[in-house]
Formats: structure tokens, C-alpha cells, sequence
């Protein structure tokens, strides 16, 4: 480790000299400057084991060995979080837990969580039963004298552009209003869109707000 005094390595000769070499003394000092700037990094090396301590410098290495599909456009942040999770990332990828969710975690530093409407249906159909009640919920094309209005689309004639299904990101639960930025809601899009999103789904990224309402993101849907 070197001396907190460079002076003190000096053999003596040279010490004693340098109140009448200024070039020498000047050479003292600006070692004097930089070790404990040296010895910092010498120390850091340690901690290149663990992504919260690594020098920036260096994440971009350590995410190429380790295949954590660091992007660019990624902070520190999330390049750190995506390298601490890069084992379990590859052991489950496309998994929600262990991929999606932490690609998403990555970029808010909050806790995303998979929507679910549990509370009501979505689309009750009735049977032309005595008891049904004078309203309707959904209805079977116009030839049941409805509404044909309604928008009801039922697949099977092979034409259709077929969505198997919706998938409902509420990126920070808990967190009931508006709070990522049009940047962040990209970056979550574009660590998705390739590898993670299923295939002929729809992703829509968004928010559930005080009254349980899903808010979908401007530019939050992938497909």
C-alpha cells in the first residue's frame, strides 16, 4: 500500500534536497494528491462481487459476462439491479417472478405487479330466462334483437386478427396515481418487447388508482 506521504519512500539523499528542488517537491505533492484516490480503487476491487459497490465503469463488462441484457438507455440503477438478478433471470427466463417483474423493478425502483379484475365480471350473458332482469350485460349478435351496436366479436370464421389474451401490468402497487415518465414506460417496453412479452398477447403497462381502476400508460402496451 502506498505511504500516506510519498516523502517518506524517498531515499534520503533526495529528501534532504527537496527544499532546494522544487521540480522534486512538486513531484511529492502530486503523488500526495492521488493516493488516497489510488487506494480507493485498489480497495474497490473487492467489491466487485457485489453490483451495489462496483465501480460504473466496470458494469458493462461485468453484464457481458454474465449475459444481463444491459441496454444503453439503462441507469446505474438498473444496470446493477439487472446484474444482481441475472442468474435467477436465465434459470426462469420469460417467468414473471423471476424475469419480467425484475426488468420492471429495474427500471422504477418499485413493485410491479400482475393486475387481476376479481371483483365483477367483465360480460354476463343472459339465457332469455324468466327471471332475467330487463337490462343486459351482452348479447349474441344482432339477430337476438337487441343492440347490434353492442360490439360483441366472437372469433371463428378464421379472419379475425386472433389475441389469445391480455396481460395487465400494474407497475407500482400500492402507488394509486400517475408516476412514471413517458421515458421510463419506454425503457420498460423495450426490456419486454423482444424476449418476455408471450407471443400474440397484448402487454399493457399501467396503474390501478384509488378506486381500483386499471389506467393504462401512454405508449405502455405491447403487442
Amino acid at each position: 500500500m502506498l505511504p500516506s506521504s510519498f516523502e517518506k519512500v524517498l531515499p534520503v539523499f533526495l529528501s534532504k534536497a527537496l527544499s532546494d528542488d522544487p521540480s522534486g517537491q512538486a513531484l511529492v505533492d502530486f503523488w500526495d494528491n492521488i493516493t488516497d484516490t489510488i487506494k480507493d480503487e485498489i480497495l474497490e476491487l473487492y467489491y466487485v462481487k457485489r453490483p451495489e459497490r462496483i465501480p460504473s465503469r466496470w458494469l458493462n463488462i461485468l453484464g457481458e459476462y454474465l449475459s444481463a441484457d444491459l441496454l444503453n438507455i439503462d441507469s446505474d440503477f438498473t444496470k446493477r439491479y439487472k446484474i444482481l438478478k441475472s442468474i435467477e433471470t436465465h434459470k426462469k427466463r420469460g417467468t414473471w417472478i423471476d424475469d419480467a417483474k425484475n426488468r420492471i423493478d429495474a427500471v422504477t425502483s418499485l413493485d410491479a405487479a400482475i393486475f387481476h379484475a376479481q371483483d365483477s365480471d367483465d360480460s354476463i350473458e343472459l339465457g332469455q330466462q324468466l327471471n332475467d332482469p330487463d337490462f343486459y350485460w351482452s348479447t349474441e349478435g344482432a339477430q337476438d334483437g337487441v343492440d347490434d351496436k353492442l360490439g360483441t366479436w366472437e372469433v371463428g370464421d378464421f379472419t379475425e386478427y386472433v389475441i389469445t389474451g391480455n396481460v395487465y401490468i400494474d407497475c407500482h402497487s400500492g402507488i394509486n396515481v400517475s408516476t412514471l415518465t413517458a421515458d421510463q414506460i419506454s425503457k420498460i417496453v423495450m426490456n419486454l418487447e423482444t424476449d418476455v412479452a408471450p407471443a400474440y398477447m397484448r402487454v399493457y403497462l399501467g396503474y390501478v388508482n384509488a378506486t381500483g381502476q386499471f389506467i393504462k400508460y401512454a405508449g405502455g402496451v405491447i403487442e
